[in-house]
């Protein structure tokens, strides 16, 4: 049969679509047995982390991609963690998957994984409960981290996937889940929060040896789908700021930074010996969930702070009484002027407890007074004491850390160096490029300390003596 030219181009579309119908039904029954990784994706799914991290920018594939490892476990056939190729997440198997709402759960990650999973594993699709049942007992649920961390206590989960970035608190109570079970986090985000939590807590350990996290970044341009001209389409009309984050994953340079005139190699001195004849001041910022901050702090002749000290102590259980004997022993025979207890802390543990904070600390040897709470005043205060390094008209540190307490605490990332450099305005939501007048409070124990003390009004300056000198009266002018 002789067919047109026109015809036969007929033929052909008609011959394509039904070839594309029956991959697309073949792939669906699959699910991610077809799935084919592009190389960023690869990178990701290869990895042997706890906790995997894919931070890209936007349209890179990374929840497309998680939802597909999510659906290797539910099924047995993940490449690094399944039992079956050596791996120890069994079968059936525990798994989590967490949107920012349920928006999102319902227009993305569950319609995702049933995509993912091979249609005649399915046994139960639950939609009310948002549970996916497997027919080899395999069991995904799926949560949202606007209904806050207690929704995320209960059972031990072998896998949790978090679609974009979670508060930190749900973070951690899902880190919580996976302990019995030696499990796996992956964690999906475009970075468009900037240097939150994650950044510190996720994307800083790349660099240090931390086996526990991998992270791998990537951006549209690693996506062998989209043109060119698609992503300057896509990113006409944003800011610098805003491309670097959704074109290439990066998380944006620190701003809002409360103490920007701090730096490492202007206000941290090497150790000396702190003189007996200095005065002393110590501040406690106090916590029993998590390490309890102490500063001590000499003052020279001239009135310039040295923080000779700083500690991190408790958090494991320990007492009040636990964490005084500690403060005592490090301040051994020291002759301290007075002691501090941060404002809101005290009032605080007074109303969960039921104690009198002051009294149990005094019956270790630590005396303390209640300190100040203004936290603007604190703020200004502190600035004027790190001056302005770059000023030489009356703008020299009147604050200086010896190395030993710079960098002490209960990791050298929360250190007091650490802290400086990391606090912060928060970010209005959804603006990246603006910061509210709102305090991102997050490891920050050791400025509080700091707070408290500045505003206590340390004046120990040596005034030398003027002597008097006697003199008679001028009887014309009267001095």
């Amino acid at each position: 049969m002789n067919l047109t030219t026109e015809e036969y181009k007929k033929q052909e579309r008609k011959i394509k679509l039904q070839i594309d119908a029956l991959y697309r039904e073949h792939e669906r029954e699959l699910g991610v047995l077809a799935y084919e990784p592009h190389e960023v994706q690869k990178k990701v799914l290869y990895l042997p982390n706890r906790i995997k991290c894919m931070f890209t920018g936007n349209r890179v594939g990374k929840s497309y991609h998680m939802s597909r490892e999510i659906c290797m476990l539910a099924i047995g056939e993940h490449p690094v963690y399944s039992e079956k190729y050596g791996g120890h997440i069994p079968v059936p198997c525990r798994l989590w998957v967490s949107s920012l709402d349920f928006a999102g759960v319902r227009d993305i990650t569950m319609p995702l994984i049933l995509g993912g999973l091979p249609q005649s594993m399915i046994a139960d699709v639950r939609i009310a409960d948002r549970i996916v049942k497997l027919t080899n007992g395999s069991i995904i649920g799926f949560k949202s981290n606007d209904s806050g961390w207690q929704k995320y206590q209960g059972t031990s989960m072998h896998a949790i996937w978090l679609d974009e970035e979670h508060d930190f608190e749900v973070f951690n109570e899902c880190k919580m889940r996976l302990i019995d079970t030696d499990g796996i986090m992956l964690i999906s985000a475009t970075p468009t929060k900037g240097m939150t939590w994650m950044f510190t807590e996720l994307y800083e350990q790349k660099d240090t040896g931390n086996i526990d996290v991998g992270v791998v970044e990537g951006s549209m341009d690693d996506n062998p789908y989209l043109s060119e001209d698609s992503i300057n389409e896509m990113m006409a009309g944003l800011s610098e700021q805003e491309i670097q984050i959704r074109r290439y994953g990066k998380f944006v340079e620190l701003q809002g930074l409360i103490f920007p005139n701090y730096k490492t190699d202007v206000h941290v001195i090497d150790d000396f010996d702190v003189s007996k004849d200095w005065k002393r001041v110590l501040a406690v910022d106090l916590h029993l969930q998590k390490p309890t901050a102490v500063l001590w702090v000499a003052f020279d002749r001239d009135g310039t702070w040295y923080i000779y000290r700083a500690m991190k102590v408790g958090g494991d259980g320990s007492t009040i009484r636990d964490i005084a004997k500690n403060i005592r022993i490090q301040t051994g025979a020291e002759k301290i002027e007075y002691g501090l207890i941060e404002a809101a802390t005290l009032k605080d543990h007074q109303n969960i407890f039921g104690v009198d904070v002051l009294q149990e600390m005094a019956k270790e040897g630590v005396y303390l007074l209640k300190g100040t709470r203004d936290v603007e005043t604190g703020i200004h205060l502190v600035r004027e004491l790190l001056g302005n390094p770059q000023d030489t008209l009356g703008g020299s540190p009147r604050l200086k850390i010896l190395k030993s307490a710079a960098f002490n605490g209960d990791s050298e990332k929360r250190s007091l160096d650490w802290e400086f450099k990391h606090f912060r305005y928060a970010r209005p939501k959804g603006d990246v490029n603006a910061y509210s007048e709102k305090i991102y409070k997050h490891d920050d124990d050791f400025i509080d300390c700091i707070k408290t003390i500045a505003l206590s009004n340390p004046n120990f300056a040596h005034r030398p003596k003027v002597k008097r000198i006697n003199k008679p009266l001028d009887r014309v002018t009267g001095y």
